[in-house]
Formats: structure tokens, sequence, C-alpha cells
């Protein structure tokens, strides 16, 4: 009987030891990665736009909240044009957000001036892993409830995106040449713990 019960806890705690790690990577280093977002050092790096409660608490960068019905954003002091982009991201059920670059207006950011990857289950047109308005997640990525790591390289008009390791989406656009990286906030409980940025 003992060894029934010690067995089934054991199960149950690679289980759950699974389910904490899903989306962990190793965050890359060497020469030419900078931090923008650290745990809950980071804030410091972006300028803000909209009424959102960007804080640092629990070892993160989190949002819950906004006073108005336009989206909040934390969008990067420098500009980028070619660059490799490494983000850890959690983002709960009701979570609307997306991870924006080469943002052409800081004034009013959208898809009309900037590329941004979803982080959004609740829509079938640009499910989370997708480049909103310009291709579709190549499979079914879900956000809910895990950490989640996002590698966006991009260089000239090639982008690459990549869910957890695995192509989300590969395409050529050139609608937007350069600009600002931005974090974008419309709903639920968002969380940032690493955001890394290696210009090429």
């Amino acid at each position: 009987m003992l060894k029934k019960l010690f067995a089934t806890v054991s199960v149950l705690a690679v289980l759950i030891g699974v389910q904490s790690l899903a989306g962990c990577a190793t965050a890359p280093s060497g020469p030419g990665w900078v931090t923008l977002i650290d745990g809950e050092n980071g804030l410091q790096n972006w300028n803000r736009t909209g009424d959102g409660n960007w804080r640092a608490t629990g070892g993160v960068i989190q949002i819950d909240g906004k006073t108005n019905k336009e989206a909040a954003f934390l969008y990067s002091k420098e500009s980028y044009q070619d660059f490799e982009l490494y983000v850890e991201w959690w983002a709960d059920e009701a979570a609307n957000s997306g991870v924006f670059y080469r943002i052409t207006n800081t004034k009013t950011i959208n898809t009309k001036g900037g590329y941004e990857v979803q982080i959004f289950d609740k829509t079938e047109a640009f499910p989370t892993g997708s480049l909103v308005n310009v291709a579709k997640a190549t499979s079914s990525f879900k956000a809910a409830g895990q950490w989640h790591t996002f590698l966006i390289t991009v260089k000239g008009p090639r982008m690459i995106v990549k869910m957890d390791g695995e192509t989300a989406v590969e395409v050529n656009n050139s609608n937007f040449p350069a600009g600002p990286i931005g974090l974008q906030y419309n709903a639920g409980t968002v969380k940032f713990r690493k955001v890394m940025i290696k210009p090429l």
C-alpha cells in the first residue's frame, strides 16, 4: 500500500514539475545580447503609453489592469531594424496581449504601424504565435496558464517566430522597416520574466 502511495505521489510530482517548466528555456548569452527585462528589473528601459498598471512583483514585470479602452504598452527607448528578440512570458485564459516590433508610430501603436506577435487564445483568425494581419501560426499554440518563450528573428524582410522552440511563423514582409519593440496589454493577467535583444 505504501509503495503504491509513494508511486502515485512521485508521478504527481513529476507531472507538476513538467507543467511548471513548460515553455522554459535557457536564456541566450554571449556577445551582443542586451537585457531589457530580467525578473523584476528593467522597467527603466521602457517608455509607456496607455494607462496600464505595469509593475515589478513576484520576480516578474506584471500587468493585469488598465483604466481606459486603449491598449497599454511598454515600448523600448531604442529602435531596432534587424535583430533576435527573446521573450519569456506567461498569460492567463483571459489574456489579450502581444509583442510588437518595428513600431513606426509610438503615439498610436497598432498593426497599421508595426508588427505584432499575438498572445491571445480566443481568436481563430490570428491566434497565439501568429504575426497579426501577416501570417497565421502554423500550429495550435495555446498561451494560458504556463510559461512560454518567443524567439523572434528579423533580418530585412525575413521574419521567423518560434514559440517554445517550435516555428510558428516564417514569412517575408517589408511593410515596416525599423522601430522600437513593444509589450502590449489589452486584458487578463500577463507577466514578462525575461526580454533580451541582439541587434544583427
